[in-house]
């Protein structure tokens, strides 16, 4: 139904078994009259989704346009345990699941969508006419610049903006990162006062101004360039400011490890486990 929904513009209905005769013809409705529809989304939200799943199968990355390949929006997935693969398409008035697993429920080690189910739901799509997903723009969709780390327009951020991406928007509405709704309160955007020197400080110790600048949430720090890390884009304290409060880390937290977890030997080992711990938040040396 969800996948339906997004092949008709946000609306939803039940699925019916239709089973024809032995020559193909006239199908029998096993489900009566009542369609159950509804609408499960906007069509402005169902084509921007349809859009964010739009992309060329495995093997025709390159020569999808060459070939006449009709544009097929899909995706994967695969449970815990590997117990089910997914893989669900839509191609213009088709839409497509394939399911792989077993019966009772019991893992099926290595299988998962991607490689399981996929390539079937592949052949589904090539034994079926060409159909065109491409739809045209609502009315409610316009296409834009937003940054990051904030999530706004690109042209109400400014010096704010680290790298901007092209990004489709529902009903003029910029989610902005972290943003609780009804509030203008970004977290990411960390305000402070500065010295004539450029360093964090106060006005009771030497500063003689505001500034502000944009992060990334914390939880992103180890996969970010240097140049984007809180150590970088917030300036270094005064000396004589001594009591600053700091801004690289909300909270200082071990991330390699939580909280009543049990550390046990390998079999055949007999030395004790060794431990690396990772920490974010905060700054200093290691003694």
């Amino acid at each position: 139904r969800l996948y339906t929904a997004l092949a008709r513009d946000g609306l939803s209905g039940a699925p019916r078994l239709l089973v024809t005769d032995m020559n193909g013809d006239l199908p029998e409705d096993l489900n009566g009259d009542s369609n159950d529809e509804r609408y499960l989304m906007s069509p402005g939200a169902a084509w921007i989704i349809g859009q964010i799943l739009l992309q060329p199968m495995p093997g025709f990355e390159s020569i999808n346009r060459l070939a006449g390949q009709a544009p097929i929006a899909w995706k994967t997935g695969t449970s815990y345990g590997f117990r089910d693969a997914w893989a669900f398409g839509i191609m213009g008035d088709y839409v497509a699941g394939v399911w792989v697993g077993n019966p009772d429920g019991s893992p099926s080690p290595g299988q998962y969508g991607a490689i399981t189910a996929l390539p079937l739901l592949q052949r589904v799509f090539e034994s079926l006419p060409l159909s065109n997903f491409s739809k045209p723009l609502p009315s409610t969709v316009q296409k834009t610049k937003i940054c990051w780390p904030l999530g706004a327009r690109q042209d109400q951020t400014k010096k704010d903006c680290h790298i901007s991406h092209d990004a489709w928007i529902l009903n003029k509405n910029f989610p902005m990162t972290l943003v609780a709704e009804k509030s203008t309160f970004n977290p990411l955007l960390k305000t402070f006062w500065v010295n004539e020197n450029n360093q964090r400080s106060q006005p009771s110790c030497g500063g003689v101004k505001k500034a502000s600048v944009a992060v990334w949430p914390l939880d992103a720090e180890p996969w970010l360039p240097k140049s984007w890390r809180r150590a970088r884009l917030i300036p270094p304290p005064s000396s004589a400011c001594p009591n600053l409060v700091q801004f690289l880390g909300d909270t200082i937290q071990i991330t390699s490890i939580t909280d009543n977890s049990i550390l046990s030997r390998p079999p055949g080992e007999t030395s004790i486990p060794t431990l690396e711990l990772n920490a974010q938040g905060g700054h200093g040396y290691y003694h």
